[in-house]
């Protein structure tokens, strides 16, 4: 672990405050930490050594040198944009939608995974049984923000479907 250098501090502090809205971030920025105590918040890059991580059909460990060289997806920050939205304003659709799906069981359910190959609902049943993870795969892979939105709205439009 390193401290984010002064050069680097506001672009760190508006990285975390996209997802952690705190006036205290903004401090970081022009006021690094004494070394007598914190008069703001330290801003401290990570560098993971190694990086284990699970899906829900997989698991797996990645060398963090591999993880740190690696792109990021550039769908990830729409994927997570739209499931905030999803989340936030259409669980009741998204509950309904289960209907067109066979064998999922009727439940509340949360848009937990977006990715170009489709998404991933977690269901808490109504009749109170465990919880479980709903893969739907799109039928071609996602190649834009527009595409996750179309595959999203499909299985919404559709909600009435029968089983």
């Amino acid at each position: 672990m390193s401290t984010v250098p002064a050069g680097e501090r506001r672009e760190a502090a508006l990285a975390v405050w996209e997802r952690v809205p705190d006036e205290e971030l903004l401090a970081a920025v022009d006021h690094p930490p004494t070394a007598g105590g914190w008069d703001a918040p330290l801003l401290a890059r990570v560098e993971p050594a190694t990086v284990l991580y699970e899906t829900y059909d997989s698991a797996g460990v990645i060398d963090g040198g591999d993880f740190r060289a690696a792109e990021p997806d550039p769908l990830t920050g729409a994927a997570e944009r739209i499931i905030g939205h999803v989340n936030d304003c259409h669980r009741d659709e998204l509950g309904a939608a289960l209907g067109q799906v066979p064998a999922a069981p009727e439940g509340a359910a949360w848009l937990w995974e977006l990715d170009r190959h489709g998404l991933t609902l977690w269901v808490a049943p109504y009749d109170r049984g465990r919880p479980v993870l709903v893969r739907l795969p799109w039928s071609d892979p996602a190649r834009s923000a527009c595409d996750l939105e179309r595959g999203l709205h499909e299985l919404l439009a559709h909600r009435n479907a029968p089983r």
